[in-house]
């Protein structure tokens, strides 16, 4: 034991014991191809989920599959604090990534490609706004080099780095 500010008393044990017992937040990441043949996985989701879990982040992933399985996933998201929506989707189909209808409370990240800013970066802030987003990553590519921005619907960039395949 030890006295703390004011003189209150402090058991270590049990301040550790409240910290290691308090809830994880849950991570949902959904990234890759989506389509009626089963899609693919993406290597950037697979990297990022790494990343995460290399930190003893626990998170579940589902990287690519079938189109259809997005509807049953998407209903997932009301158990998870924060949602990453990576899924690509072909443009013909309707996009399946109404997170917040769902799940208003939890934090949002997008993701968007912009290859050769086919994109301003104003529209993709009103995408960002659409979606209800609390941040959005974007991958660019121009040959050879690959970019990623991350930024808020309120216009704050908060990353920019690139890299060559």
């Amino acid at each position: 034991m030890e006295i703390g500010v004011c003189g209150q008393v402090h058991d270590n044990k049990q301040a550790l014991a409240e910290i290691i017992n308090k809830p994880i937040a849950k991570i949902l990441f959904v990234g890759g191809t989506w389509t009626d043949e089963g899609g693919r996985p993406s290597s950037i989701v697979s990297k990022f989920a790494k990343t995460l879990e290399d930190q003893d982040i626990k998170v579940d992933l589902y990287n690519g599959g079938f189109y259809n399985d997005l509807e049953n996933i998407i209903e997932l998201v009301i158990y998870y604090d924060y949602v990453i929506w990576w899924a690509d989707v072909s443009n013909d189909k309707p996009k399946i990534r109404d997170v917040k209808s769902i799940n208003p409370r939890c934090i949002l990240i997008t993701s968007k490609r912009n290859d050769n800013n086919k994109y301003s970066f104003a529209e993709l802030i009103n995408r960002a706004l659409e979606v209800k987003a609390n941040l959005c990553v974007i991958f660019s590519k121009e040959d050879p080099v690959y970019t990623m921005r991350v930024f808020d619907p309120l216009g704050n960039s908060w990353f920019y780095g690139f890299g060559t395949a």
